[in-house]
C-alpha cells in the first residue's frame, strides 16, 4: 500500500506542471477556466463520505454504469474517424483495450461491500451524462469523446495523491481496486493524450473543450447526487 501510494506521489509531482501548463494554453482562448471547474470536482471528489459503505456503494454502482459503456463510446468515436484522422483513430482503438473488463472490477468492489448491481439504476445525471456522450460524438464530433477522455485522466493526474490520502485517513482501505487502477494508470495514459489538444483546430478543440466541460460539470453534479441517493426498491 505504501509502495503504491509513494508511485502515485511521484508521478503526480513530475507530471503536474506541464499537464496544467498546456490545459491553460489550449482552453484560454476559448474563455473557458478548467482550472476552476478541477478544483470544483475535485472538492466533491475529496468531501464524498467515503467511509460510508452505503453511499460508495451507490458511487460503484452509478459508475458501472457509466463505465459499462466506456469502450462502446469509444469504438463509436473510432468508427466516425475518417482516414485524415487515423492518428486518433488508431489511438482511440489502442485505448479499447486499456478500458476492457473494468467494469468487471467495479462488480466485484460492490459484491466485496456485500451489494448486488441487480439493486441499483441509474440516476438521472449518470442517464444524462451517457446521453451527452453519445450525443456529442454522433452529432457533435467524435473527436469530442478526448474532452472525456482528458478530463476524467487529467483529474486522476492531478488529484489521485489527495484521493488517495483522503481514502486512507478515512479508512477506505478495501474495495477500492476500481479507484486504485486509475490513479495510477490514468497518470501515465494523460502524459499521452493531453497533448492531443496542441494539434487540432480551433474548431475542434472547442468541441472537445465542450465534453469536457460537461463531462466535468456532470461528475460533480454526480458525487452530489450519490450523496443523497437510495438504491432502487424491489
Amino acid at each position: 500500500m505504501q509502495e503504491f501510494h509513494k508511485l502515485v506521489l511521484l508521478k503526480s509531482v513530475r507530471l503536474e506542471p506541464n499537464l496544467s501548463q498546456i490545459l491553460k494554453e489550449v482552453f484560454v482562448g476559448l474563455h473557458i477556466l478548467p482550472v476552476d471547474l478541477l478544483k470544483d470536482v475535485e472538492n466533491s471528489l475529496l468531501s464524498f463520505p467515503w467511509n460510508d459503505d452505503s453511499k460508495y456503494a451507490m458511487l460503484l454502482a452509478q459508475t458501472y454504469f457509466l463505465v459499462s459503456h466506456t469502450t462502446r463510446l469509444i469504438s463509436l468515436a473510432a468508427s466516425r474517424l475518417n482516414i485524415s484522422n487515423s492518428k486518433y483513430h488508431n489511438m482511440l482503438i489502442k485505448h479499447i483495450g486499456e478500458e476492457l473488463g473494468h467494469e468487471d472490477i467495479l462488480i466485484e468492489d460492490l459484491l466485496a461491500l456485500g451489494h448486488k448491481i441487480e439493486e441499483y439504476s441509474p440516476l438521472p445525471t449518470t442517464s444524462l451524462l451517457l446521453h451527452t456522450l453519445y450525443h456529442s460524438i454522433e452529432r457533435v464530433s467524435p473527436l469530442s469523446i478526448f474532452g472525456r477522455i482528458i478530463f476524467l485522466e487529467y483529474l486522476c493526474a492531478k488529484s489521485g495523491e489527495k484521493w488517495f490520502k483522503k481514502l486512507m485517513d478515512v479508512g477506505r482501505t478495501s474495495h477500492i481496486r476500481f479507484i486504485k487502477l486509475h490513479i495510477e494508470e490514468d497518470v501515465k495514459h494523460i502524459e499521452n493524450s493531453l497533448p492531443i489538444l496542441q494539434e487540432l483546430s480551433i474548431r475542434e478543440l472547442s468541441d472537445v473543450a465542450d465534453s469536457f466541460v460537461l463531462t466535468g460539470y456532470l461528475y460533480k453534479e454526480l458525487f452530489s447526487d450519490c450523496n443523497t441517493a437510495l438504491p432502487k426498491v424491489t
